[in-house]
């Protein structure tokens, strides 16, 4: 059974679930449970944790749809007035990051995992507040020669 974005669901009689509810729940703390119902809609079991990863998802989007469609000034331009933290960003790497959001979340969508859309837009926005805060990367000025300590006793 194929439900949302390209996700298989493990599919579940609804009978499982008072038959056997540990099953289910733990099949359903590894990835969504479809539970099929002979009088009703069938349901979906999930975490709170996968539900909510799958609503961060949407909402980004959304947002991503917006700035796609709404008029004047560059993607990234639009990019940055949705997302201020690439502000922070030189021009070039504005461009890198508006283009692997956009990728990431192309694949999360059409996969049903968040997870790289995740990793790639807290991964920029990570680096976007170390800049802000002053935290960048500083030359480290290395030993020429190796010091060769004793073994602590």
């Amino acid at each position: 059974m194929v439900w949302g974005m390209s996700l298989t669901l493990n599919t579940m009689k609804s009978s499982d679930l008072s038959r056997n509810p540990n099953k289910v729940y733990s099949e359903a703390e590894k990835e969504p449970v479809l539970l099929t119902r002979r009088d009703g809609e069938d349901l979906v079991v999930m975490t709170a944790k996968e539900a909510a990863s799958r609503t961060w998802l949407m909402e980004l989007a959304a947002q991503i749809m917006g700035v796609a469609t709404s008029p004047g000034g560059t993607l990234v331009e639009r990019m940055c007035s949705a997302f201020p933290w690439m502000l922070v960003l030189s021009q070039d790497e504005r461009e890198k990051c508006v283009t692997k959001i956009l990728e990431s979340t192309r694949i999360s969508l059409s996969t049903g995992h968040s997870l790289v859309a995740y990793v790639a837009f807290h991964g920029w926005k990570d680096s976007a507040e170390y800049i802000a805060a002053g935290m960048v990367e500083q030359e480290v000025d290395w030993l020429q020669e190796q010091i060769i300590v004793e073994r602590p006793a």
